[in-house]
């Protein structure tokens, strides 16, 4: 709002717009336009596109730096898990070396505890490695780590490893080897715990169930073999005689290896051991005796 002018004084005169610069014709403003349009194309002029191409050039080299750089922490790492489970696998070997002795000489007991401790550092050192490499992580590592664990009585952590290497291992035989140890390892912790030991030495039989040749045939066997003595500890005894007898079916087809004979004979031994003890596993062991009085034929399997 405007103040009103003192009384008696004339009124200011309105003060005019200014006017609007001349755009000239329409010609004109055409021209300037397409002048406009052409400078902007000759800055793209072939220096300007070079710089362009060595920007992308250099994201793109950047990029695959980083990615060589990624990948060659990871294979340090790795090479780090390695040199870690060669220690950890030295570091048990003296702890066994010295417990003989341990109670008997103080030297000797303060040596098994350094050891002790320095295995507890290994294992932690190893548990971050394989975290940071994930499932990159497959081989046997993976079992001796549970083993270690299992032996410091971290049993979850030993049951992870184990199942790990059950799910991940880079073959059906290391597959193999990781669901037998967790059965093991279930069994052990008691009846309770058998249900879930029998799931896991069924997995360790059925991922060997397309290898038709002997490595595979005979670690079938020998997972049927502790699935027998774990169910033989609880007192399930058919179930037990029935991991025997399949276990042994397994070795009477084996080809003529001179171990075919000791593994059949360890694996009859318990099978009377089992019939001795129980009725009806008796007589699934005489139902199926015939088994054992197929001969040995080199072409029985082939290696």
């Amino acid at each position: 709002m405007t103040a009103d002018p003192p009384r008696g004084e004339p009124s200011p005169e309105p003060v005019p717009a200014a006017p609007l610069p001349d755009q000239g014709s329409l010609a004109e403003r055409i021209a300037r336009l397409e002048a406009l349009a052409e400078s902007d194309t000759r800055a793209w002029k072939p220096s300007n596109v070079l710089s362009a191409v060595a920007i992308v050039v250099s994201l793109l080299f950047g990029g695959i730096s980083i990615y060589r750089d990624s990948i060659g922490a990871r294979w340090g790492a790795v090479r780090e898990l390695g040199q870690t489970i060669e220690n950890l696998t030295s570091v048990e070997k003296e702890i066994a070396r010295v417990a003989a002795n341990a109670y008997d000489d103080p030297a000797e007991y303060q040596a098994a505890i350094s050891l002790a401790n320095r295995r507890l550092a290994l294992l932690e050192s190893a548990n971050r490695l394989v975290e940071r490499l994930g499932d990159e992580v497959t081989g046997p590592e993976l079992a001796i780590l549970g083993a270690s664990y299992s032996q410091v009585n971290e049993y979850e952590r030993a049951e992870d490893y184990f199942r790990r290497l059950g799910e991940l291992g880079a073959s059906p035989t290391l597959q193999a080897a990781g669901w037998r140890s967790l059965g093991n390892h279930l069994a052990a912790q008691g009846v309770h715990r058998f249900g879930e030991a029998r799931e896991a030495f069924r997995k360790s039989v059925v991922v060997l169930a397309q290898d038709q040749n002997v490595s595979a045939s005979l670690v079938s066997a020998e997972n049927l073999v502790y699935w027998g003595q774990a169910a033989q500890a609880y007192g399930f005894l058919p179930e037990a005689m029935k991991q025997y007898l399949d276990a042994r079916d397994l070795y009477a087809r084996l080809p003529c290896i001179p171990a075919r004979e000791r593994f059949l004979k360890r694996v009859e031994q318990q099978v009377a051991v089992v019939a001795g003890i129980d009725d009806e596993a008796e007589q699934l062991a005489i139902e199926r005796t015939v088994v054992i009085e197929v001969p040995c034929s080199p072409t029985a399997m082939a290696p």
